[in-house]
């Protein structure tokens, strides 16, 4: 199942095995490969040409029946559409609280008008358990 949702770009859409990755490298650092398996989901448009919103690779028939991966990725489709309307009534919430700071109107502005065009990214995590660095070691 895992194996039919990688993606070219893992670091975007689907899933990304134990290990492949390397947040350490994202800040600029040396680490270990994370020891967490990651499943990704966004945003889709296709008439969009941004990075941020591309296809999800999700599993698909051929090793999940119908049922089960219809089941998946509707399940993972309303928890991510529920947590960004959440995260949007924070937002909001937050600008309302500043906005009489005349200096960051326009900037609050523009935060409080982007749920239509969202950009935010859904990380399923699994961590193994007793999967640890050796000790020393940044991680």
């Amino acid at each position: 199942v895992r194996r039919s949702c990688l993606t070219k770009d893992r670091a975007r859409r689907g899933y990304s095995p134990i290990a492949t990755e390397n947040f350490a490298s994202l800040v600029g650092e040396e680490g270990p490969n994370d020891l967490v398996k990651k499943f990704r989901v966004g945003p889709e448009s296709e008439s969009s040409s941004s990075s941020l919103h591309q296809p999800n690779a999700w599993p698909n028939s051929e090793v999940w029946s119908d049922e089960d991966a219809s089941f998946f990725i509707s399940s993972i489709e309303e928890y991510f559409e529920q947590t960004r309307l959440a995260a949007d009534c924070i937002l909001t919430a937050i600008c309302d609280g500043i906005a009489n700071n005349s200096d960051v109107t326009s900037s609050i502005d523009v935060l409080s008008n982007q749920s239509g065009n969202h950009t935010s990214i859904l990380t399923l995590l699994g961590y193994q358990y007793g999967s640890r660095h050796k000790k020393g070691s940044k991680g």
